[in-house]
């Protein structure tokens, strides 16, 4: 793939809204991942329950543990890790928009840590009404993406917790790319 026309390395950052692959929040993200990784002929960095099919569009996989979703602390450190060794200096994030302050909150914080001079954009089609409908699922193996509340219960605390416990709660060390 073509690295996009500006000057700076483009990157896509895709989060995954609860399990598995086939509900309906992460077919959303997968669409719009695929939809900008085209525009901008980007490569994207995304977790194993979002499917990227276009054979055009150069995807690298987070590292996952058996049994256990990645929180979103280390999707976010694992990207930035992908975004330093592939030299992408511009990451477009891909996350429901009720998930998309703690994405950015982490991915930011872990870019500092890590000391890279990364830019970070919004893909605006997150908030396209076409797929209000579908950021929360009763389908989803995780509880607290069935419903507002659900997800607000749990959400909420975590993004109250200062950053620097809620790295220790989150982090399982094990987060390299």
């Amino acid at each position: 793939m073509k690295m996009s026309p500006d000057k700076e390395k483009s990157g896509i950052v895709g989060f995954a809204f609860g399990t598995p692959r086939s509900i309906p929040s992460n077919n959303a993200i997968s669409m719009i991942i695929c939809k900008k990784a085209r525009e901008l002929n980007a490569p994207v960095f995304v977790q194993f329950d979002i499917l990227i099919l276009d054979p055009e569009i150069d995807v690298f996989y987070a590292k996952e543990y058996a049994h256990q979703a990645l929180t979103t602390y280390e999707v976010a450190s694992q990207a930035i890790d992908w975004a330093i060794t592939h030299n992408i200096k511009k990451l477009w994030i891909v996350a429901t928009p009720c998930h998309f302050t703690r994405c950015l909150r982490d991915i930011t914080y872990v870019a500092e840590q890590k000391k890279a001079k990364i830019k970070f954009r919004i893909c605006q089609e997150i908030y396209d009404k076409t797929y209000e409908k579908d950021w929360l699922s009763k389908r989803s193996e995780q509880w607290w993406t069935r419903n507002k509340i659900f997800f607000w219960i749990r959400e909420l605390p975590l993004l109250l917790t200062p950053i620097h416990f809620y790295k220790k709660i989150t982090d399982k060390g094990q987060s390299s790319w």
